[in-house]
C-alpha cells in the first residue's frame, strides 16, 4: 500500500489552466443558443482575426453567440461590449470594422461589437433558420426544436378594415 502511495505521489499534476471566456471543449451549439449571421467578405475576416468590430443598427448585449450565414455555423465569437459610435468614432476606429473610411456609415445610429475569443469550427455545421431570419438567429437543428417567439399574426386588408359592423338591414322588404 506504501508503493502505490508513493508511485501516485512521484507522479506530477497536470499544471493548472486559467478558465477561458467560454468553454472551448464544447464546439457545437445548443438550442436556443444566438447566431449572428455575416455575410462575407466579412465572416472571413473574422474567423482570420482581421476584423475585431462587427458593425450594427442596434446594440446587442455582451456574451458569446455563433457565427453564421446562409444556414450553416462557421464559428463561435465573445462580443465583449456594445460601444455607440459617432461619425467620427466610425472613422477612427475603420481598421477594426473593416468598413472603408471615405464611405459614409453604414447606419444612422451604430453600434460597434467588440469581438474577442474568435473559434472556427472544422468544419461548418447546418443549422434551420425562419426565411424571414436576417440579423440574428437562433439555433434550431429543426423547426420543432424551438418555437418562434410570437406566432405570424394575420394582417387585414385595407378592405376588410373598412367592412361595416354587422347592422341590421332595415329596408321595407314587404313592398
Amino acid at each position: 500500500m506504501a508503493e502505490a502511495a508513493a508511485a501516485v505521489a512521484a507522479v506530477p499534476a497536470p499544471p493548472l489552466r486559467r478558465l477561458p471566456a467560454f468553454d472551448h471543449d464544447v464546439l457545437e451549439p445548443k438550442v436556443g443558443d444566438r447566431i449572428m449571421v455575416v455575410r462575407q467578405p466579412w465572416l472571413n475576416k473574422i474567423l482570420d482575426g482581421d476584423k475585431t468590430m462587427e458593425l450594427r443598427s442596434r446594440r446587442y448585449r455582451a456574451g458569446s453567440a455563433w457565427l453564421g450565414m446562409g444556414g450553416h455555423i462557421y464559428g463561435r465569437v465573445k462580443i465583449a461590449e456594445a460601444v455607440a459610435m459617432t461619425t467620427e468614432e466610425f472613422r477612427a476606429r475603420a481598421a477594426e470594422h473593416g468598413w472603408p473610411a471615405e464611405k459614409e456609415p453604414p447606419y444612422k445610429t451604430m453600434w460597434g461589437l467588440l469581438l474577442v475569443d474568435v473559434q472556427q469550427l472544422p468544419d461548418p455545421m447546418p443549422y434551420w433558420r425562419p426565411r424571414c431570419a436576417i440579423g440574428w438567429n437562433v439555433y434550431r437543428k429543426q423547426p420543432e426544436d424551438m418555437p418562434m417567439k410570437s406566432p405570424p399574426t394575420r394582417q387585414k386588408t385595407k378592405a376588410q378594415k373598412r367592412e361595416p359592423l354587422d347592422v341590421e338591414d332595415k329596408t321595407d322588404k314587404t313592398a
